[in-house]
């Protein structure tokens, strides 16, 4: 057999001519090529920008109107004023923050009952342990009681419900 490329003879088993290199049978060796569909490739979802938050002006004023419901908006901005009147000397401190809301009135009163009961059952307790001496423990159980009385009503206060104290929260209403 003879190569078409270069002429030489070349055996008959073989595929490539020992001269040039090239394929001696062509139908064999070389197939034409495959041409394949490219492949399809899809777009990239398109890139979004994350919303912009934008920062409140720095002179505005937060509007707690709307964070609270159902209540008046000054009285659940002052609770801790609230609770502030159960400490004894200060229960006018309701009056005089924001005097015309009915809470601070009612915790105001509630704060000077508390006072009053403390300092006249002080007072009466001291006169009875004088006279007889080994119920001084009485004092120490009554001073218990008001503090009980005081957490109990800042409790409240702080939650926003007007309850009256237990045992003297009815008794008076000293401050309209």
């Amino acid at each position: 057999m003879t190569c078409k490329n270069c002429g030489k003879e070349v055996d008959d088993g073989m595929k490539f001519c020992d001269g040039c290199g090239s394929a001696l049978n062509q139908q064999e060796t070389v197939q034409p090529p495959v041409y394949e569909q490219p492949p399809v490739y899809e777009q990239p979802p398109v890139y979004q920008q994350p919303p912009v938050y934008q920062q409140p002006p720095v002179n505005e004023q937060p509007n707690f109107q709307q964070t609270t419901t159902g209540a008046d908006a000054t009285d659940a901005n002052n609770k801790i004023i609230f609770v502030l009147a159960y400490f004894g000397i200060l229960f006018f401190l309701p009056l005089v923050v924001c005097p015309n809301s009915r809470v601070g009135k009612f915790h105001a009163n509630q704060g000077l009952l508390l006072l009053i009961a403390s300092i006249a059952g002080s007072i009466a307790l001291s006169i009875v342990s004088f006279i007889i001496p080994f119920l001084g423990f009485l004092g120490t159980l009554y001073s218990l009681a008001i503090l009980v009385l005081a957490v109990y009503g800042m409790v409240n206060a702080y939650n926003e419900k007007e309850i009256p104290l237990p045992v003297i929260g009815n008794l008076f209403v000293l401050i309209k």
